[in-house]
């Protein structure tokens, strides 16, 4: 009986998977096709996609537009959840998980009631259809991100090793860089990875806050499918798929070092 409960959960798992990574293989396929139209199996094989979006300026200049406001927004993301995670870990504020816990909110809300939220926000300040309130809208997505991989790891942390630099002669700022920081090295270049995918993947909130001047390439895509499909999509995917598993991966396995450590 244990056995067959178990191949039944193996099955329904490995249909579900089969099920996930349909699609993408799908794409994929598609995108060696040379026909200029999207179709499957493919009337013609070849790189044309690739080749036709490597070409364009309209796609390149999206996905170089997309790259530097997800640069943009993971340094300040990242940048403010290392400052928040060393000032609450280092106090004896009984109310430091709840902080930490109302950060992280944005995940739980969905994106188009954020947006809209953003969206007045920066109608407020003048910055709507700009790249600062962009990247400010970003940098709020990707904060708790940041924090939800940071926080467990500042925790781990003993203070112990700040103590010690600091009989030694170090200032605070000096022990923080030479112990902690050091020590967290590898969770804050896995949490830049993970706010930079969110933040590059990310096209409900320049929806609303953005226009034509900070058009991004998840956008330019929504576009693309929404007033004609273009083949070229298939490849634009198909590498961001591939560049996504590649970078969350990565940000896996530093986590896991991090853990094991």
């Amino acid at each position: 009986m244990n056995r067959v409960v178990g191949w039944t959960g193996r099955i329904v798992v490995g249909l579900l998977v089969v099920f996930l990574l349909a699609p993408m293989a799908l794409v994929a396929v598609m995108s060696f096709s040379s026909d200029a139209y999207l179709a499957f199996p493919p009337d013609h094989w070849g790189s044309r996609q690739y080749s036709t979006l490597f070409g364009s300026r309209e796609w390149t200049a999206d996905a170089l537009r997309s790259a530097g406001i997800a640069l943009a927004a993971t340094v300040i993301s990242v940048l403010a959840a290392a400052l928040l995670v060393l000032g609450l870990g280092r106090t004896g504020l009984r109310a430091k998980n709840a902080i930490v816990a109302f950060c992280t909110l944005p995940m739980l809300v969905p994106g188009v009631a954020l947006a809209m939220a953003l969206y007045g926000f920066l109608a407020k300040i003048n910055v709507l259809d700009t790249f600062a309130g962009v990247i400010l809208s970003h940098a709020a997505l990707c904060l708790p991100f940041a924090l939800f991989v940071l926080w467990p790891a500042m925790q781990a942390t003993s203070p112990d090793l700040e103590l010690a630099a600091m009989t030694l002669g170090a200032r605070r700022g000096r022990a923080w860089w030479d112990t902690t920081i050091r020590a967290l090295a590898r969770t804050l270049l896995a949490a830049t990875i993970i706010a930079f995918v969110t933040s590059f993947d990310e096209s409900t909130l320049v929806v609303f806050v953005g226009g034509p001047a900070t058009m991004t390439l998840p956008l330019a895509i929504f576009n693309s499918v929404s007033t004609g499909v273009d083949p070229v999509i298939t490849a634009i995917a198909t590498l961001l798929i591939v560049g996504t598993a590649v970078l969350m991966s990565a940000a896996e396995a530093l986590g896991a070092k991090e853990r094991t450590r």
